[in-house]
């Protein structure tokens, strides 16, 4: 999947990132007739892995999805609430195996004519394109429009002066399940400051892990492994059997202002569009890429010479937006509730469980406001 360094970099779309935003931007674009390019600094694209990997089923409305990157089938979410209560929600979906779902993605690019450059680091960007390592070289890639779908701490949004700054900071082991399941499992406790701990299945095996805010990242080790040995002592999975350690920051402030500048774009956690309550980000990453590489194929077909008229390309935060703002608005909004219980900022809540009430998904008290 890496090409040759022989050059020379012109594109019209250069893509920053080839995760579920980057690659689908690439191949939406590519499908219609751009000259594409995608570079990532991973040098294996989708490891190391910094996910769970659950998508919902409708996800399947926009992309191809590839079943031998299905690991599991989920029917439904089991809510273990701190005070004992459990709820049962139907969320039909998969979990997936993130680096094989990331590197088909961009396989279905380079079928239309995508070119990928993998361990390629990006050190500055501007107006015309990047400035780019790789190896022991540097060169430089010329681009009519830039998509950044660089992650978390986006070198893209840096230029742009937009970047994320609110995070969950999660950790996961990938271990052996004592019976295969259909569901997934979501804990919470006053120990997950502002997150959760949950359990995904994945075949033989399960992702467990740990999200909490990132001024608590000290004690995320031992949080861990006190869930860890709740579920051995539940049965539910193997003692001391971890093939795999997975960690990374969540965006958790909601979308950005700025997703759009001149002619750059920005998709997927780079744009902030990470669900900041159950921190899922794949499905958003997916629609925002989707979107980007539309507008941006859109846009070069309208082109006079080598200059795209940025006008053209601001209808790309509308079509994001119409799809994603007003989930991840109302999202926010209990974000803010919840961070302020546990900040002690208002006394809207007795306990944990009565702001998770409000403020986690599956429950009736998350989408109304009280009057």
């Amino acid at each position: 999947m890496v090409m040759d360094m022989t050059g020379p970099f012109k594109c019209d779309v250069l893509v920053i990132g080839a995760g579920p935003a980057g690659a689908t931007a690439a191949l939406e674009a590519a499908r219609a007739g751009a000259d594409v390019m995608i570079i990532d600094r991973k040098h294996v694209i989708g490891e190391p892995i910094a996910c769970a990997g659950y998508i919902p089923a409708w996800i399947t409305q926009h992309i191809k999805l590839n079943k031998k990157c299905i690991e599991n089938k989920v029917a439904f979410m089991r809510t273990f609430m701190p005070d004992g209560s459990t709820d049962d929600t139907k969320t039909p979906g998969y979990i997936v195996d993130r680096a094989a779902f990331d590197r088909d993605l961009v396989r279905q690019g380079l079928k239309h004519g995508a070119k990928l450059y993998a361990g390629m680091t990006v050190l500055k960007l501007n107006e015309n394109g990047a400035e780019v390592r790789y190896k022991n070289d540097t060169y430089k890639i010329e681009s009519k429009i830039t998509i950044g779908a660089d992650g978390p701490k986006s070198v893209t949004g840096k230029y742009l002066g937009a970047r994320v700054t609110e995070f969950i900071i999660a950790k996961q082991y990938e271990m052996m399940l004592k019976e295969p399941m259909d569901y997934s499992e979501v804990y919470f406790s006053d120990d997950y400051t502002g997150g959760y701990a949950w359990l995904f299945p994945k075949g033989k095996y399960a992702n467990v892990g740990v999200g909490m805010i990132k001024s608590d990242a000290l004690k995320m080790p031992a949080r861990l492994e006190q869930f860890v040995e709740m579920l051995v002592e539940q049965n539910k999975i193997h003692h001391n059997s971890n093939i795999r350690t997975a960690e990374g920051l969540v965006p958790i402030g909601g979308p950005l202002q700025c997703t759009v500048k001149n002619n750059v774009m920005l998709a997927g956690d780079a744009a902030g569009l990470t669900h900041p309550i159950t921190g899922a980000g794949i499905l958003s990453a997916v629609i925002s890429g989707k979107e980007a590489g539309t507008v941006a194929a859109e846009a070069l077909a309208k082109a006079k010479g080598d200059k795209v008229n940025p006008d053209d390309l601001k209808r790309y935060e509308k079509e994001w937006q119409c799809f994603l703002s007003s989930d991840l608005e109302l999202a926010y909004n209990r974000r803010k509730l919840l961070n302020g219980y546990y900040l002690k900022e208002h006394d809207k809540f007795k306990t944990l469980a009565d702001a998770e009430r409000k403020c986690w998904v599956v429950f009736k008290g998350y989408y109304h406001d009280d009057k």
